[in-house]
């Protein structure tokens, strides 16, 4: 789901845009489709800023996404999550596309 559509924020927040309520329906629906599967939650941001700050914000979005998930009926032992900040870059940070591609949150079934 989503190596096609993104969950989006606000600009510095953990704040979850309305447009992404439908590829979050989606992850809630695979998710319960699958109850024995674990699921870590991981949270990614851009080398903008203090790395401090990107992590903290990293880890603010990921659990943004376990709420807005649990609202949706996914179950806190199907999820953990973690922030990871500007630590593991899928591009380089030198282009907006490309800082755009390592604001991220990342789904990786663990179990």
């Amino acid at each position: 789901i989503l190596k096609t559509e993104a969950i989006h924020f606000a600009t510095g927040s953990a704040r979850i845009s309305a447009a992404s309520q439908s590829v979050l329906k989606l992850l809630a629906g695979a998710a319960q489709a699958c109850p024995s599967m674990q699921i870590e939650i991981q949270g990614h941001t851009d080398a903008d800023g203090n790395p401090d700050s990107n992590l903290d914000l990293s880890e603010r979005r990921a659990e943004a996404v376990v709420q807005a998930l649990k609202g949706l009926g996914v179950t806190d032992a199907h999820m953990t999550h973690k922030g990871y900040g500007q630590t593991q870059p899928v591009a380089p940070n030198d282009t907006a596309e490309n800082k755009a591609k390592n604001c991220r949150i990342e789904f990786v079934v663990t179990k």
